[in-house]
C-alpha cells in the first residue's frame, strides 16, 4: 500500500503530465479508440507510469533527466564499467553482485548509481534509493518504510560517509552490517556511494563489513570534476526553467518500460 506522501506526489505528477497533455485525442491518458475499438496509452501516460516507478523507488528528481552519456566530467573508464555491469544485470542481481563508488563530492557517484537504478527499473526490477542515515532513522523509529528498503531487488545506498555515529557506539556499524548481510544473502544487489576513501570506510564500518562487500562488489575510486560549480553558476537559469517531464532521457526510458510491460503481458496470454 502506498504511503500518503507517495500518493500525493503521484497525484501532482499526474497533473503535470496526464493533466496537461496537449494531444487532441488524448482522454485521461489514453488515445481515442481506433478502428479496432482498442484504447492505447498516450505518451503522457507512458511517461507518468515511468515517473511513478521513479517515485516509488525514491530516485531523486534531480537525476530523472540525466543519462549516462550526458554525465560530464566523469572518466569514460567508469562509464564503461557501469555499461559492463548493466550488460550482465540479470546475473548481477541473481548473484547479489554490486558496485561501491568512492570519491569526493560532486563528481557523479550518485549520478552513476541512479543510472544503474533507472536501468534496473525499466527491466522490471524493484529498486530503492536511500541514504544510510535514512535507514538508521527508519529502524530506530520502527518505521514501515524499512520494509520498502528491505524488499528491493536492487538497493542504491548513498551517503555512507554522512551517517551520525555516536562515539563509542557500535549501533550504526552493526545495523548496517546486518542489513547488508541480509540483503546480499536474500539475492539483492547493492550499489553504494561514499565520500570516504577505502581506508576510512574500513575504519568506520569495520573489516567484517568491508570483507563481505568485497566478496560481492567491485570497489571503484571515482575521479572527476566537481559539478557543483557548474550548477551554482546556472542557478538563475534553473530557477526560470520549467521542469521538462518529456526530456529525451525520460521519454526513452518510459518507452522502454512500456515495451517491457507490454511484452510481459503478452507472454502471460500465450
Amino acid at each position: 500500500m502506498l504511503r500518503n506522501e507517495v500518493k500525493n506526489r503521484l497525484l501532482e505528477l499526474r497533473k503535470c503530465t496526464v493533466g496537461n497533455c496537449e494531444i487532441v485525442n488524448c482522454v485521461n491518458g489514453y488515445l481515442a479508440p481506433g478502428p479496432s475499438g482498442s484504447l492505447y496509452p498516450c505518451r503522457c501516460m507512458v511517461v507518468f507510469l515511468y515517473l511513478m516507478e521513479l517515485v516509488k523507488a525514491k530516485v531523486p528528481m534531480s537525476y530523472w533527466c540525466l543519462s549516462l552519456d550526458s554525465l560530464k566530467g566523469i572518466d569514460d573508464a567508469y562509464k564503461q564499467i557501469v555499461l559492463f555491469y548493466l550488460g550482465r544485470l540479470e546475473k548481477a542481481i541473481r548473484k547479489s553482485m554490486g558496485l561501491i563508488f568512492f570519491g569526493t563530492n560532486g563528481i557523479g557517484k550518485t549520478s552513476l548509481m541512479c543510472e544503474i537504478g533507472k536501468e534496473a527499473i525499466v527491466r522490471g526490477y524493484v529498486v530503492q534509493y536511500f541514504t544510510v542515515q535514512q535507514y538508521v532513522d527508519a529502524v530506530k523509529g520502527d518505521s514501515p518504510i524499512v520494509r520498502e528498503f528491505q524488499d528491493a531487488d536492487m538497493i542504491l545506498l548513498d551517503e555512507m560517509d554522512k551517517v551520525y555515529i555516536k562515539k563509542g557506539s557500535s549501533y550504526v556499524g552493526k545495523s548496517l552490517e546486518d542489513f547488508l548481510r541480509r540483503s546480499i544473502s536474500s539475492g539483492r544487489a547493492v550499489i553504494a556511494g561514499t565520500n570516504f576513501d577505502e581506508e576510512t570506510f574500513t575504519n568506520t564500518f569495520g573489516d567484517s563489513t568491508v570483507s563481505m562487500l568485497k566478496r560481492h562488489s567491485k570497489f571503484l575510486e571515482v575521479e572527476g570534476e566537481d559539478y557543483s560549480d557548474t550548477l551554482y553558476n546556472s542557478w538563475e537559469d534553473m530557477l526560470d526553467e520549467d521542469y521538462d517531464f518529456y526530456c529525451d532521457s525520460i521519454v526513452k526510458m518510459a518507452t522502454r518500460l512500456h515495451e517491457f510491460v507490454e511484452e510481459r503481458e503478452n507472454e502471460a496470454w500465450r
